[in-house]
């Protein structure tokens, strides 16, 4: 009975640490910011590689739609775009992508910042692939966040 009890301690305690995807500190925050445009709050919306990016995070209709569409308005047809300009709402778009789709991309056993930082650049699905990080963006959110 006692061994049960301690393996089940351990998995709850992993599914509690893993499952806590509020901890993207403002720190992870700022540096995925900083690799996505030098996070430039300037930065406008603008078409690139078949996508429509908008904001210093440079995140896409469907990330901001997937992240809960913080300062949605439907009165208002560009609500994502004036969301994505503001760096405060583009920031909950980002933490409720990341609670949607978060999960230990390098196969680390944990699931912290790099992981989103890959996840953000790379979606959930090419986040395991290494491709993200021979990348300028990797290499200014590595310099930021180490």
């Amino acid at each position: 009975m006692w061994k049960v009890f301690l393996c089940m301690c351990g998995i709850a305690a992993v599914v509690i640490v893993n499952g806590q995807f509020d901890l993207v500190s403002q720190k992870c925050l700022d540096c995925l910011c900083e690799a996505s445009s030098g996070c430039a709050l300037s930065t406008q919306c603008h078409n690139e590689a078949e996508n429509y990016f908008c904001g210093p995070y440079l995140i896409t209709y469907s990330y901001w739609s997937e992240g809960g569409s913080p300062g949605k308005d439907p009165n208002n047809p560009q609500d994502f775009e004036v969301c994505l300009k503001d760096r405060t709402c583009a920031e909950k778009a980002v933490v409720g992508y990341m609670k949607k789709w978060g999960k230990d991309c390098d196969n680390d056993g944990n699931i912290t910042c790099y992981d989103f930082a890959r996840i953000h650049k790379a979606g959930p699905i090419g986040c395991n692939t290494t491709s993200v990080l021979n990348t300028p963006y990797w290499a200014i959110f590595n310099r930021c966040f180490s």
